[in-house]
């Protein structure tokens, strides 16, 4: 399931290079997307901005962070790696400009929520074309082994149908908790690519390819396990159930971390951004760990997961792909980006780490920690979008 990096040949529908490949439009949006709501999050939960939202402000951050955020990182990977698995073209021209006004759609709400319901139909069609863009091309090559990756995208698509079903009320389901189940699918393809790619891409950077091992009892472990741990802490809240899985979750991540760890690659931003946001992931094991015998609040491993985790990977790997499919190199260092990425571990520490040490201290914390997300994901689109947009092959 990895995502090799080298010089495209597929023909292309239309001679605009920003429309070639979905993961232009689609991490430029998702980076100017992450600072913009992050900034009017803030604006909506301290009270600065008004407005008559759909559904609470909470809600709508969790929403967005997924569904806004989330599937355009995952859309942008997902149709340039299909791209590279089959060698044939996922969604570029016409196709990717429809599929990227559809995504810009179900982001209006936030700016006119009295058109909701061009959200709904923007999100639903955006989710659907993605689906097909991915799953089409690998049933033509008949590349059956990738198809959990179709899989998880059903999954997603599908709850986001029902998101908007509970919102007209047709569902007995909660938008949150909706929303709270697809975090949890997509926090599950995290840990299934960070499986292959952290590896790979740590070996190939430091010349050592081969050599990082994942080993086999480790891996029929754990995505089971966290699988059993999402349904415990959505639908069951048993507190020693989760206990235990947390704490085997947290020693076979951690074993993970001991066998990809290697000193080099401190020396490379594009590696140890990847390294610590796995650390992280494993991090919200430990936090949760620490909520269910302390009483601490478990929304903080969330946040461990999803701001350190899931936001410096997929920084990261968004920096990483668009360098190397822009015929750029991966591997020669470019300044900026360590700022970036660090801008994104102070955002995980002030929002996870500092309450969990100080419960006192999560109202100063939590600004800072937006704050900070707003600077590295601008940061992030001052630095690529002139690779977004021309030609460097």
């Amino acid at each position: 399931m990895s995502i090799p990096i080298r010089r495209d040949t597929i023909k292309s529908t239309t001679s605009v290079y920003f429309w070639q490949a979905g993961f232009r439009p689609f991490f430029l949006g998702a980076g100017l997307y992450g600072a913009l709501f992050m900034a009017v999050f803030y604006g909506m939960y301290f009270g600065k901005i008004a407005g008559r939202w759909p559904v609470a402000v909470t809600a709508m951050h969790a929403h967005e962070m997924v569904y806004g955020y989330g599937l355009a990182v995952v859309a942008g990977f997902l149709l340039t790696a299909v791209r590279n698995w089959t060698r044939m073209q996922t969604a570029d021209g016409r196709l990717l400009m429809v599929m990227s006004g559809a995504w810009v759609a179900g982001r209006l709400p936030l700016l006119l929520p009295q058109v909701a319901y061009l959200g709904a139909v923007g999100d639903v069609l955006f989710g659907g074309l993605l689906l097909l863009s991915v799953a089409m091309p690998l049933y033509r090559r008949q590349l059956y082994g990738q198809w959990p990756v179709v899989l998880i995208v059903l999954v997603l698509w599908w709850l986001h149908v029902v998101y908007y079903l509970s919102l007209m009320g047709l569902t007995t389901l909660a938008p949150m908790q909706v929303v709270r189940i697809s975090l949890y699918v997509l926090l599950n393809l995290l840990f299934i690519f960070s499986r292959r790619l952290i590896p790979t891409f740590i070996g190939a950077g430091l010349g050592q390819a081969g050599q990082l091992r994942n080993r086999r009892w480790v891996d029929r472990l754990l995505i089971p396990l966290f699988l059993v741990y999402a349904v415990n802490e959505l639908f069951i809240g048993q507190i020693q159930l989760t206990s235990y899985l947390a704490f085997i979750l947290l020693v076979g991540n951690g074993i993970r971390l001991w066998d990809w760890y290697r000193p080099g690659i401190w020396r490379k931003h594009l590696l140890w951004s990847l390294y610590v946001g796995y650390l992280f992931l494993t991090m919200g094991f430990a936090l949760r760990l620490y909520a269910a015998y302390d009483g601490a609040d478990p929304r903080l491993a969330l946040h461990a997961m999803t701001v350190g985790g899931l936001g410096l990977i997929s920084v990261s790997m968004m920096a990483r792909v668009s360098l190397g499919h822009s015929g750029l190199s991966v591997f020669e260092e470019r300044p900026g980006l360590g700022w970036i990425f660090t801008g994104v571990v102070l955002s995980a520490i002030f929002r996870a780490l500092v309450p969990a040490i100080d419960a006192s201290l999560y109202l100063n914390a939590l600004p800072v920690a937006m704050w900070l997300w707003v600077a590295a994901f601008l940061g992030f689109v001052a630095l690529y979008v002139k690779i977004f947009f021309q030609n460097n092959r």
